[in-house]
């Protein structure tokens, strides 16, 4: 970090100005005459999509305006609160805030719009398996984070792997577009930014750092010496 002239995450959402990704999930988000959102999951999981909009606080009509993945991108930041999840606690905030108390500029891999695209172009089944995994009990979900903490507190690559691989495996396109198109094009930007001078430190998620296809494993093929550091 003392190093880095520069910080670049994956993308750059200001808490107390979310205005941005606001206009682009009401841009991307909201399409008329969809059906109601009870009707794009099971009937077995009706009753657990009213208990998650009623924890949102938002009506049930304003899910029915919203695409699929849409709705679940919301539901998911309820489950996170659920379980005591806070963005402000997160790596990349304490990252973001060292980098700007020090006067040194932050730049973003994706804009908002760019990043929620990603969502916005999958495959409707995709978006509905999305939105079933927002929907999974806060128990569950709580013992799936603390799995995926505790591997990379201890940095253990391949644990982390298994996990994401594992939450991804029943949907491909989810895994395709979520990931691996990210990870080759931040591979991409990687490697010119190499061949440019100064110092930048990059700072993504850690399942677009372990297994196969990640950017790691994207950089080595593309011919870069990556050394690990712990």
């Amino acid at each position: 970090m003392g190093r880095s002239g520069s910080l670049v995450v994956e993308t750059i959402i200001d808490p107390k100005n979310p205005a941005s990704l606001a206009a682009a999930l009401a841009q991307l988000g909201l399409s008329p005459n969809l059906p109601p959102l009870s009707a794009r999951v099971p009937a077995d999981k009706r009753p657990a999509l009213e208990a998650a909009i009623r924890a949102s606080g938002y009506p049930a009509a304003v899910f029915d305006r919203m695409e699929t993945w849409a709705a679940a991108f919301t539901l998911i930041g309820t489950q996170f609160k659920a379980i005591g999840l806070e963005g402000d606690d997160g790596v990349e905030a304490t990252l973001k805030e060292s980098f700007s108390t020090s006067g040194k500029p932050i730049g973003q891999l994706e804009t908002n719009a760019e990043q929620l695209g990603f969502f916005d172009r999958l495959p409707e089944q995709a978006q509905r398996d999305l939105l079933l995994s927002a929907l999974e009990e806060p128990a569950n979900s709580r013992k799936q984070f603390n799995a995926m903490l505790a591997s990379w507190a201890r940095g253990d690559v391949k644990a982390m792997a298994r996990s994401f691989n594992e939450e991804l495996s029943g949907s491909p396109a989810l895994k395709d577009a979520l990931l691996s198109q990210r990870n080759r094009n931040w591979a991409g930007w990687i490697e010119r930014r190499m061949a440019q001078p100064g110092t930048t430190m990059v700072a993504v998620g850690a399942g677009h750092l372990a297994g196969q296809d990640s950017v790691l494993d994207l950089l080595g093929k593309r011919g870069l010496k990556v050394t690990r550091v712990q």
